[in-house]
This record gives structure tokens, C-alpha cells and sequence, in this order.
């Protein structure tokens, strides 16, 4: 009994003079998730207008974001969502009215799954209701980091015909991952119809010297001929020499006062296999000293390098190591990077063209003989 009135007084005491933010907290514990969306629309609609501009305009959302779960509220933090409308933006507080707008959400949440749905009526100041949905699904602590899955080697397809049958791309999985292409055989490689790089914000290929490109991303069969969404674009650093596995490699931060030294974590690219290794090894890659100073300060910084290779052991001060003997890495593409296009070609805003408007890597047909100007050259593969 004495213990029991002990305890009651206890909790009379920290109810009485426990600050209220920090009794809140005990009292509520927020669930915080990250997400990607895989799924969202957002559409304006004007309601003080002239009569032929009051059309209702819609679009996409795509991006990432961290959710806080409040009873029936949700708050948004960390957002890095990009809409085609360009003036929504994803608000923090979906409930909270601002500068006299009604904000008003529902959600629901089964722990892997978010469904959010949200309207801002700004109409009483003659401003528009916009309204916005979205499908997120919750980002495991592999894909918040790395994630070593939706990695393949693709190629421009320069066929002429109506698109999506022609002017896509092939892409092959890395590793001798498993493919099944749109019409459901297995495949070394597989036509896509219709490369999406919207969440990339710029095509690849359009600003890059690579003819193959080294894309992370998701294969989408129920569009005609199918659709990559691309998620990272990767180009050689080296020459063309890729003889080995693929690897993501990152530096996790251990720190030893002998060798070897376990300082490295290496993921094989499309499976759930990794290891750590001790030493990463690019000299004989034929890269640049730029690059592989880069690719190393990419690994310090705990950003993953797609490295191609084989592992060797070798004999340390303490034990025995593991090298990774690279024949081949990959940076990102830079999106700005049709500034330094090679001979022949300039810069334009579509990337590298010949100055007639051939795209990198195609050249324009050499014809013989007298001829009228056509407004357009005949585009051929460059020879190997």
C-alpha cells in the first residue's frame, strides 16, 4: 500500500511539474516514415477567371518525402517532390489553413502504404482549389541508403520508324540478372518503348559522350512496349573494359591503426549479396587521375561507386585482406556535361549535335555527287 501511494505521488509530481512540451512527448510518440511516391496527380482549377483561360490543368508528382503521424493529421518534412505544375508545392501541414486558404487532408496508412489525399481551396480571395493525391510506399532503410537492385546497361535505339516501335531504348540487366521483356519472354536484353526521365529532370543520352549508359530504375510492362523510369544515370570513367562483376562500393566509415583494414562495403549489383572488403584498387581502369580522385571522395562522402571487378585476396600486416581490381567505375551523369562535346559536334539545348543537328553518337550521311540542301541531314551510326 505504502509503495502504491509512493508511486501515485510520484506521477502527481511529474504531471505538476514536468515542463508541458516534454509531458506531450512522453505522452505522444509520433511515427516518423520516409516515402517514395509511385503514384501522384495534382490539378488547379481557376475560379475568378476570363471564360478561355478557366480550364482545369493537371499533372504529375513524383519525389520522396518524410511523413509524422499525428492521430487523424499528418505533417511532411524533408519534401523533394517535383510536380508539372510548377507553382504546387507539397505543404508541410496539409490541415492548417494559410493566408486565409482552407487546407483540408485525410490519409491512410497499413504500415507499408500511405494514401493521401488533400485540398487547398483558395476561392474566397478568388484563388484557385487545387487538389492532390498520391500513392507513396515506405522507403526500407536499404533504399534510404543504397539500394543495389534495378541496375542495367542501355542503349539509344536509332531504328526509323513511328515511335514507341522505334527510337526507344535496350536495356540488359547487370550480373546476368534474370529480364523478361513486354512480351513476356526471357531476354539478355529488352526494347522499351518509352524511357521516362522525368525524375532524372534531363535525358541522359541527349548530355553525355557514352553511347551506353548505366541506368538505375523501374521497368513498367502495362504501357505499350513498356517504360523505364529512370532513377540514376551513370557513365563510364574508364575505357571499354568491363570485364568483372558489378559492384556497389561505399566506404562505411571504419577506421583501423593496421591492415587490412575491412573500410569498404561492397554490394553485388541485382541481388541481396554483400560483404565487406578492404581495399578498392582503380589504376587499371584507364580513367583519368580527376576521376578516380572523385570516385574516392563519391565513397568517403558514403555515396555509393558502381565499380566493375573481381576481388582478390592478398596478405596484410594483421590478416588477410580483400581488393577489389577494378576494370571499369561509373560516375553520374552531369547534366551539364554537352558542354564539353567531342570533335565534331557542339552543344546545343537537345545535348552534343553535328552542326546540321545529328544527336551524339549518329553522324550525317556523306552523299557524293550534286544534290539539293535538304532542311535535314540523313542521320547513319557512326562506324566502329
Amino acid at each position: 500500500m505504502k509503495i502504491g501511494l509512493s508511486m501515485k505521488w510520484v506521477a502527481v509530481f511529474l504531471l505538476l511539474f514536468t515542463p508541458f512540451g516534454l509531458t506531450h512527448a512522453l505522452i505522444v510518440a509520433p511515427d516518423q516514415q520516409s516515402f517514395e511516391i509511385t503514384q501522384g496527380k495534382v490539378s488547379i482549377k481557376p475560379v475568378f477567371c476570363i471564360p478561355e483561360r478557366c480550364q482545369e490543368r493537371s499533372g504529375e508528382l513524383t519525389g520522396t518525402f518524410d511523413a509524422t503521424f499525428l492521430g487523424d493529421e499528418i505533417r511532411l518534412s524533408n519534401i523533394n517532390v517535383k510536380s508539372e505544375l510548377e507553382e504546387f508545392k507539397l505543404p508541410e501541414d496539409p490541415h492548417t489553413d494559410v493566408n486565409g486558404a482552407v487546407y483540408d487532408a485525410r490519409y491512410k496508412f497499413d504500415g507499408e502504404i500511405l494514401v493521401l489525399e488533400g485540398v487547398i481551396d483558395s476561392s474566397a480571395f478568388d484563388g484557385p482549389l487545387v487538389r492532390y493525391s498520391l500513392t507513396a510506399k515506405v522507403r526500407n532503410s536499404l533504399a534510404v541508403g543504397f539500394d543495389p537492385h534495378g541496375f542495367y546497361l542501355a542503349h539509344q535505339d536509332y531504328r526509323r520508324c513511328a515511335a514507341p516501335h522505334c527510337g526507344g531504348i535496350f536495356i540488359k540487366a547487370v550480373n546476368d540478372a534474370r529480364l523478361i521483356c513486354h512480351d513476356g519472354r526471357a531476354s539478355k536484353e529488352c526494347y522499351i518503348g518509352t524511357p521516362d526521365w522525368r525524375k532524372l529532370g534531363f535525358n541522359p543520352f541527349a548530355v553525355t559522350n557514352s553511347e551506353q549508359l548505366l541506368l538505375q530504375g523501374d521497368v513498367d510492362y502495362t504501357v505499350e512496349l513498356g517504360r523505364f523510369v529512370a532513377r540514376a544515370a551513370l557513365a563510364p570513367a574508364g575505357n571499354d573494359n568491363r570485364k568483372g562483376s558489378y559492384f556497389g562500393v561505399e566506404n562505411n566509415g571504419l577506421m583501423c591503426i593496421s591492415s587490412p583494414c575491412f573500410s569498404f562495403d561492397e554490394y553485388l549489383l541485382n541481388s541481396d549479396k554483400a560483404q565487406a572488403i578492404s581495399d578498392v584498387d582503380l589504376s587499371r581502369t584507364g580513367a583519368s587521375e580527376k576521376d578516380i580522385q572523385r570516385a574516392f571522395e563519391l565513397m568517403a562522402e558514403k555515396e555509393a561507386v558502381i565499380i566493375v571487378g573481381r576481388n582478390q585476396r592478398y596478405k596484410g600486416f594483421s590478416g588477410t585482406g580483400v581488393r577489389l581490381l577494378a576494370t571499369q567505375f561509373y560516375l553520374p551523369v552531369d547534366a551539364n556535361a554537352a558542354e564539353n562535346c567531342p570533335k565534331g559536334y557542339i552543344s546545343s539545348e537537345l545535348g552534343c549535335e553535328t552542326p546540321r543537328g545529328c544527336p551524339f553518337p549518329l553522324q550525317e550521311k556523306v552523299t557524293t555527287g550534286a544534290r539539293l540542301i535538304a532542311p535535314a541531314p540523313e542521320c547513319v551510326v557512326k562506324p566502329r
